[in-house]
């Protein structure tokens, strides 16, 4: 029964010891703890170390990496919304308000900087060189050792990746704001994934014009396709190699060996492919250069200010037990998850199908590098995948178009467009109109389209009004998409119907025919004249008044009796 006792007691011990929440971050030898404190991760004053509410972290980092290569690890501060950083790092409030109990207005400081003339030191008790007292220190882990970075809201961390086994890794991070003299308060704790690969991460786009859905991967014969890779060098460690893309496109056209980072190909058959490229990499090898002076590890940003301290020099007989059983715990297992990473993640390399869906391929390494002494570094990376090629629709043309005449029904204008293409046949027939200047859009109209032996579709369209107009078809399918244009004029449209128009036309006939009757007499009788008048040469009898009002110098007599 005792024993049985000491059991239970022995099973709540450990349970409890397991439950003690841990930090997340550990101490070292010469850690300030009472400058900068280290919280449980849980600890109840993480919920009041910010006023107005909790400070959120955007951590980020540009891996896979390629061994050699730096990875770059980037913070951004996520402050309440009733407050706003100000371009100079300083937090003030964004509105008038209370808090605790306290009033604060627009623009005022949320921590009001105080007069220091204290000496900046980082956790570790490293002075800070720097002009300004610190307002945010981050303190970066990795690897069993640390990066103490003195920053504004906004920071990075650039670090190499030498000598660093293959693998997944976890990079810790905590933040401490400056709170007065001495004081450094912790808002939290952060992590973020990386990986280092020995393979080259680069991403491939496969881009054709007129493709109807970007992302499938099915794309049109005799048409040319962009084959685009993009390489992942944001530290620029591959700028000075020699890159070589070997393509095989899978359609037995033979292989393509070039240095451009972009290439087309036509597929003039249709089916299923698999286009592969393998990229080689000839880097100069740093270490056969002569070495000028030592180099640090990570890469400063003025102002910022780091300090790099590994973990085999932070241990002390004087630190605390609970201290050096997380560093233990932490060195083992980080050196555990080093070794399995660098056997299940070693030749796996970041080569994702961008533009098109997503596809992330595996790029198994080609071979060893050489064993010679020309002082270069051999890197290769691989990508495939399944494409599928299509006859398209390879012509559309507007052979005729026909002004049709407006029936009584319908008092509109009438057009009839005769359109044809040749390949595929169109699933889907679409029809713009748009105005004289073939710019603005005035009417589109899209039909289904029936399978037929022939591509020959009359389009009809109805015109309220006369005038110039454009026109745009186009036919598409799954695959392709074609389309032609055209400009053409509409005459005015009548109002009347056939009989009406058929009466008004014979009207105007008849009365056309009557003016020119007496035209043709009027002139006729004008022109006459006796045969004594044309022929004496003495005076003229006095003539009679017309009774029309006409002058004396107007009359002429048009019949006279002898």
């Amino acid at each position: 029964m005792e024993a049985t006792y000491r059991l239970l007691v022995l099973l709540l011990v450990a349970a409890n010891s397991l439950a003690k929440p841990r930090s997340r971050f550990t101490r070292f030898r010469s850690w300030n703890t009472k400058m900068y404190p280290v919280w449980k991760e849980g600890d109840p004053r993480f919920q009041d170390s910010w006023k107005g509410g909790k400070v959120t972290f955007n951590v980020g980092n540009d891996s896979p990496t390629l061994t050699g290569a730096r990875v770059t690890f980037t913070i951004d501060l996520q402050f309440p919304h009733t407050q706003t950083a100000l371009p100079g790092g300083e937090v003030v409030w964004a509105q008038d308000g209370f808090h605790n109990g306290t009033k604060h207005v627009a623009s005022e400081p949320v921590y009001p900087t105080e007069s220091a003339d204290w000496k900046s030191v980082f956790p570790d008790g490293s002075p800070i060189n720097d002009d300004k007292k610190p307002n945010y220190v981050f303190v970066w882990k990795a690897w069993g050792q640390y990066w103490q970075v003195c920053d504004g809201p906004s920071s990075s961390l650039t670090i190499a990746t030498d000598q660093v086994p293959l693998g997944s890794y976890v990079m810790d991070i905590v933040i401490y704001h400056n709170r007065g003299r001495q004081k450094f308060i912790p808002l939290g704790y952060a992590s973020t994934q990386f990986s280092i690969t020995d393979q080259i991460p680069f991403s491939v786009s496969l881009d054709q014009v007129n493709d109807i859905v970007a992302g499938d991967l099915r794309f049109i014969q005799n048409r040319a396709i962009a084959f685009t890779v993009s390489l992942h060098d944001p530290s620029a460690y591959l700028s000075t190699a020699d890159i070589t893309f070997n393509w095989d496109f899978g359609d037995a056209s033979g292989a393509l060996i070039s240095r451009e980072c972009t290439v087309t190909h036509t597929y003039v058959n249709s089916g299923s492919f698999k286009p592969q490229v393998v990229v080689q990499a000839v880097i100069p090898d740093k270490s056969c250069e002569p070495t000028e002076g030592p180099t640090s590890a990570p890469t400063e940003k003025a102002p910022v200010m780091v300090s790099v301290v590994p973990a085999v020099v932070s241990k002390s007989n004087t630190a605390s037990s609970d201290a050096e059983e997380d560093n233990a715990e932490y060195e083992a297992s980080s050196t555990n998850h080093m070794e399995s990473a660098a056997v299940t993640g070693g030749a796996k390399a970041a080569a994702t199908l961008t533009g098109k869906a997503a596809v992330v391929v595996s790029a198994q390494k080609l071979r060893d590098d050489p064993q010679d002494d020309d002082c270069v570094i051999y890197r290769y990376g691989s990508f495939s995948t399944g494409i599928e090629v299509f006859e398209g629709i390879d012509k559309v043309e507007i052979v005729q178009m026909e002004n049709a005449v407006a029936t009584s029904e319908m008092d509109k204008n009438v057009l009839d467009v005769t359109v044809t293409c040749q390949g595929s046949f169109p699933k889907e027939v679409c029809s713009v109109i748009l105005d004289a200047d073939c710019l603005r859009p005035l009417h589109s109209v899209c039909n289904m389209v029936e399978p037929s032996k022939e591509c020959q579709l009359v389009l009809r369209h109805f015109f309220n009004a006369s005038g110039v107009y454009c026109i745009n078809v186009s036919m598409a399918n799954d695959v392709s998409l074609a389309l032609t244009s055209a400009k053409f004029n509409i005459g005015a449209a009548s109002d009347l119907s056939m009989p009406g128009l058929f009466a008004v036309i014979l009207g105007a006939l008849m009365v056309s025919v009557l003016v020119a009757m007496i035209t043709i007499s009027y002139k006729h009788l004008k022109s006459y004249r006796l045969l004594k008048d044309d022929l004496c040469s003495g005076p003229q009898p006095r003539p009679r008044s017309s009774g029309f009002g006409t002058t004396e110098e107007d009359k002429s007599p048009l019949l006279e009796t002898p």
